[in-house]
């Protein structure tokens, strides 16, 4: 069974089958390496693990089962999973949920080789691989697509560090490959930042290589490429299926295809303490000059403020936005003084006396990696300070770049670290945003950009319509930004399905304070990132997931697990199964539902002597289960147990065995109509069957 969790939780541990399942130890990942490609809306994640139970107290010849729990972004779509055995790979099978959970405890019982991966949440998985010995490793590669987060200026998408964090011995070996793609220009992984790249070349990709240790992980990872989108914050990709069908990707910024972009008074106050990043205080100044040249509409007007022992500000009055007067700014900041040490009240304090000066209002961004504001009174003293110097208030928008000398703590039942009490209660009194990246996983420039998109929110009811200049669009669906009222500057990503010719046309239309914008674009699309048969299954997987849930019919969850095999796109009601191969198994786990040949036996000892049928098969009221019992078995007990699709366990009956066949009513009224899955445990022997209720609720 399953049910749909909420929290994130990550853990590598190793345990014992014939133990209590509580009692486990960290397990360790010896080797890592992470191939990396972009697909459009997605980065194709392939992540080999070689993982170990060293320094466990289990003894060597323990056969004992290794468990990984973790958490993806939402929307992320597992693709496949493989399992090595004695050195060849052995590709899994998508089955339903319920049959794999069978067959692989079973497969455990008798000592051979399974692995399982499920998916508990929509964003919370597990993998299990058994056996694992103490002396000995196991390895295995799961395969999935991350989406990708899109701003003006740049594509990103969140990597396993939390995966690879969880091992208890430190990693000797874990590897980065980056393969290539024309669409997509300049990759970087955050918290990398200071590793040597080595081009190089396999399988005929070309692809940038790096290699390190554990010491050098961070907590968070993320790869950037620079966006593709064109001058009108447009990207399309096509993957034609044929001459006249196929798929497209599409990434669209509303603000800036429609020129809509209400002016913004900007001040930035930046302030720097050594120690406290990896980015040294003449990055930070390089890191803002790009921003603020990328970010800064010619409408907008802005100014900037440095920390030091006295505070440096840019320009004593409000830059306008044109080319000349930005290009001027960033050539006095390129020659300020950012000190390394912080004076965080000051500049504050400054920056909003500059704002009140000037009486036109405007809004605060704070760039700071300071951490030692963690006192809760002078947090609050602070506070009090910067609330009442404000004539009106003041909207501060802070980005924490502090990644680390942490000094963690708990305020209310609430834990904190480095400055990050002050910096949440002065965004949430002003009505600013906080932003910390190493929670998020982002680097500096990525912070910046999405602090700025957060606090400049632009607000409007927003139509896309999508089509081909001869045919026609359909089933669209949209990753993420599909609120009522949307945020235009935040971009539309969405994937669908095209019949007929490109060129691809976007439409579209928004209603943003009484008045109403609307554009019209054709594009020719790029090159796909994507194959044809990959695009199809992100596409069916984005679906799966909207459909997903625990309320759903068993008929509308057969659908879903037919679809989600039919496609090996991973859903919580299927699972990816690995077994060792030349062990004899029953290739029809679920039979076809007619009632003759649908045993499904899970049991070490030859068991054709013993034969369960269910008549009638399917079945509107009740139905009568018949087994024939296995020979020298009287006297012992018999449990059946019937479960739904969903795992759920509907009804059970225990007794003993008197006689060679046994005959048992099953009255499903008051259940819902479906598949039943009847089990039947005699000893050792388990055998299951599939029945058909055809009743009513």
């Amino acid at each position: 069974s399953f049910c749909f969790q909420s929290f994130a939780f990550n853990d590598l541990y190793v345990l014992h089958p014939e133990t209590s399942n509580w009692w486990h130890d960290p397990g360790t990942i010896e080797e890592a390496t992470i191939e990396l490609r972009p697909k459009g809306l997605f980065t194709q994640v392939d992540l080999f693990l070689t993982m170990s139970a060293r320094n466990t107290p289990f003894e060597n010849y323990d056969n004992v089962e290794i468990v990984l729990d973790f958490d993806l972004p939402e929307n992320s779509l597992f693709i496949d999973s493989w399992l090595w055995f004695n050195g060849e790979i052995i590709v899994a099978d998508l089955i339903d949920r319920w049959t794999a959970n069978q067959i692989y405890e079973s497969y455990v019982q008798r000592n051979t080789d399974p692995s399982l991966l499920v998916k508990d949440s929509p964003t919370q998985y597990q993998l299990r691989v058994f056996p694992l010995m103490n002396h000995n490793v196991r390895k295995v590669k799961i395969s999935y697509l991350v989406p990708t987060d899109w701003t003006v200026s740049s594509v990103s998408s969140v990597l396993p560090a939390n995966i690879l964090n969880t091992t208890l011995i430190p990693t000797e070996k874990i590897e980065v490959k980056i393969f290539d793609h024309p669409n997509w220009t300049n990759p970087k992984i955050v918290g990398l930042e200071n590793m040597e790249w080595v081009e190089s070349t396999e399988n005929g990709e070309n692809l940038l290589f790096t290699e390190f240790d554990f010491s050098s992980l961070p907590n968070y990872m993320s790869l950037v490429y620079d966006s593709p989108m064109d001058e009108s914050g447009v990207y399309v990709e096509k993957t034609p299926s044929n001459e006249d069908d196929g798929f497209y990707q599409m990434a669209v910024l509303p603000s800036k295809l429609l020129d809509v972009n209400e002016s913004k008074r900007v001040l930035f106050l930046v302030d720097f303490e050594a120690g406290n990043s990896t980015e040294d205080n003449a990055e930070v100044i390089a890191t803002l000059s790009d921003f603020i040249q990328n970010n800064i509409a010619e409408e907008d007007e802005f100014n900037i403020m440095l920390s030091c022992g006295t505070i440096t500000q840019i320009s004593v009055d409000w830059i306008d936005g044109s080319a000349a007067s930005i290009e001027a700014a960033i050539a006095d900041l390129s020659s300020a003084v950012l000190c390394n040490e912080t004076n965080l009240p000051v500049l504050v304090m400054e920056g909003i006396d500059f704002i009140n000066s000037k009486g036109l209002g405007g809004s605060i961004m704070l760039c700071s990696n300071a951490g030692i504001f963690s006192d809760e009174q002078l947090s609050d003293v602070l506070l009090d300070f910067f609330l009442a110097e404000m004539e009106e208030t003041i909207p501060i928008n802070i980005c924490d770049f502090q990644t680390t000398n942490f000094n963690f703590y708990w305020i209310d039942g609430q834990d904190y670290s480095g400055s990050e009490h002050l910096y949440i209660q002065l965004a949430q009194q002003t009505g600013g945003s906080y932003l910390h990246t190493f929670d998020e996983g982002l680097s500096l420039e990525q912070g910046l950009e999405q602090v700025y998109q957060n606090s400049n929110a632009l607000l409007g009811n927003l139509d896309v319509y999508t089509s081909l200049a001869d045919g026609v669009c359909y089933s669209r669906i949209n990753i993420g930004n599909n609120e009522i009222l949307t945020n235009l500057n935040k971009p539309i990503l969405q994937i669908g399905a095209y019949y007929g010719q490109f060129p691809f046309e976007i439409e579209l239309s928004a209603l943003v304070d009484g008045q109403v914008y609307s554009q019209q674009i054709t594009t020719d699309g790029a090159a796909p990132s994507m194959d044809n048969n990959l695009v199809e299954r992100a596409w069916m997987g984005l679906n799966l997931a909207e459909w997903e849930s625990p309320a759903l019919s068993n008929e509308e969850i057969n659908t879903l697990i037919d679809l989600s095999m039919q496609h090996r796109v991973l859903t919580s009601y299927t699972a990816f199964l690995c077994v060792e191969p030349d062990v004899e198994e029953d290739d029809d786990w679920l039979g076809d539902g007619d009632g003759e040949g649908d045993d499904v036996v899970l049991a070490a000892e030859d068991v054709e002597t013993s034969s369960i049928s269910v008549f009638p098969n399917p079945f509107s009221h009740s139905t009568t289960i018949q087994i024939d019992a296995p020979e020298n078995t009287t006297s012992q007990s018999i449990e059946i147990e019937i479960f739904d699709m969903l795992g759920q366990k509907v009804h059970q009956i225990t007794s003993d065995i008197r006689n060679e066949q046994i005959q048992i009513e099953w009255n499903a009224e008051g259940l819902a109509s479906g598949i039943y899955i009847i089990v039947i445990r005699i000893g050792d022997k388990v055998i299951t069957k599939k029945v058909q209720y055809i009743g009513k609720a």
